[in-house]
């Protein structure tokens, strides 16, 4: 049969009450537990700040009587030894290398004059033979420069000699060589050489003093002293 209202509204508030009951019990727990928590907490905290306690240590070691010597210490080390100073050689000329010396290498030992490479000698015997045949042409130039000084200077000599001679038949109707056979040969006496005859170009002399002679209005006569050669 159907309960009566106000006997259902009595059972609804005692249950109610009692999870409220419950519900604060808990909370209380909670708080109860959280506050134990925290006080553990600060009580470590405070024994870590205190300082710890001095206690005496103790080692145990081996004594030696001290004896006065010199020790030399060994050391082990595993690295890479780099000189501080480094050199680099290069070759005056470029050229195929043929061989190679077996001290040729890095970190090697080599002694002042020792051979470490050798080139190829063919570039550099061309280079050298270029050379000397370009110094051989040279020279021959340098010859023929002083022969042709030398013809230069005669011509400028036999120049002067032509102009003196120009200058003497324009105040002189008459002029007198002396030992005509000097248009003919000449004796010269060269350094460290016996005496020799030269002969001299007479036709090409006998030309210039015809010339000036005919361009002055005036004769020209030589001195015959010893044989007279034919057309002189």
């Amino acid at each position: 049969m159907p309960r009566p209202v106000g006997e259902l509204r009595m059972r609804f508030l005692r249950q109610s009450l009692m999870g409220l009951l419950l519900a604060s019990l808990t909370l209380a727990l909670l708080v109860y537990s959280g506050r134990l928590v925290f006080d553990a907490v600060q009580t470590r905290m405070n024994d870590d700040r205190r300082p710890p306690s001095a206690r005496e240590r103790v080692f145990a070691v081996n004594v030696r009587r001290a004896e006065l010597r010199t020790e030399t210490p060994v050391l082990t080390a595993f690295g890479q030894v780099q000189s501080r100073r480094t050199l680099e050689l290069r070759a005056a000329v470029g050229g195929r290398v043929v061989w190679l010396a077996d001290a040729f290498e890095e970190g090697g030992t080599v002694a002042a004059g020792e051979v470490l490479v050798r080139i190829d000698p063919a570039d550099a015997q061309s280079a050298l033979e270029r050379v000397q045949s370009d110094l051989l042409d040279a020279e021959a130039e340098g010859r023929d420069a002083e022969r042709a000084l030398l013809l230069a200077r005669d011509e400028r000599a036999a120049a002067e000699d032509q102009a003196a001679l120009r200058e003497t038949l324009r105040h002189a109707g008459l002029l007198r060589i002396d030992h005509i056979l000097g248009l003919e040969r000449s004796f010269w006496l060269p350094d460290g050489l016996p005496g020799l005859y030269v002969t001299m170009p007479r036709d090409e002399l006998l030309a210039v003093l015809r010339i000036e002679a005919t361009r002055a209005g005036a004769a020209i006569i030589g001195e015959d002293l010893g044989t007279i050669p034919d057309g002189l």
